[in-house]
């Protein structure tokens, strides 16, 4: 498998709505997200209408696979709410996600990170936060253009 991966100091917010755009083209049809902890007042009011505005698009808790190590019996699986990917629930996530599908304002003070996308089940592209990247696996060609036009360092490595 061929995993294209971009570090948080060279991924911008034109470059993550590309990122949504070609999972959409490419089959992509539901998400998760996590939300953490945050000290932050207006933490729990963020979270609070971003699980109102997503809940017309709920599928329900399901095990999904991430992008990093889970302490547990299922390392790399773990429960999670996952909502339907769409053009109509596209908006919801890039209005939400801050200056990029990597920002730390969002992780830190909002509680919200670590967006996994998903084609029938299968993970198709995560951002961890706590590593600060964002992988996309078998990238179309495609995305990799539209990433080099628009100057976006990115790496790929074959597993």
């Amino acid at each position: 498998m061929k995993c294209l991966t971009i570090s948080d100091d060279d991924i911008n917010f034109k470059a993550s709505k590309w990122i949504l755009e070609e999972l959409l083209s490419a089959g992509c049809d539901s998400f998760s997200y996590e939300e953490l902890d945050s000290k932050c007042d207006d933490s729990i009011s963020f979270k609070d209408k971003l699980r109102r505005e997503l809940s017309k698009y709920s599928l329900g808790v399901c095990k999904v696979q991430t992008l990093f190590y889970n302490q547990g019996a299922d390392n790399w699986y773990k429960e999670s709410k996952v909502y339907a990917f769409n053009r109509d629930s596209m908006p919801l996530i890039i209005g939400n996600m801050g200056n990029n599908l990597l920002d730390w304002d969002v992780h830190l003070n909002k509680g919200v990170a670590n967006w996994h996308f998903y084609k029938g089940g299968t993970l198709l592209a995560g951002v961890n936060v706590d590593d600060d990247f964002i992988s996309v696996n078998n990238p179309s060609v495609h995305l990799i253009e539209l990433l080099e036009k628009m100057g976006i360092e990115y790496s790929i490595a074959f597993t």
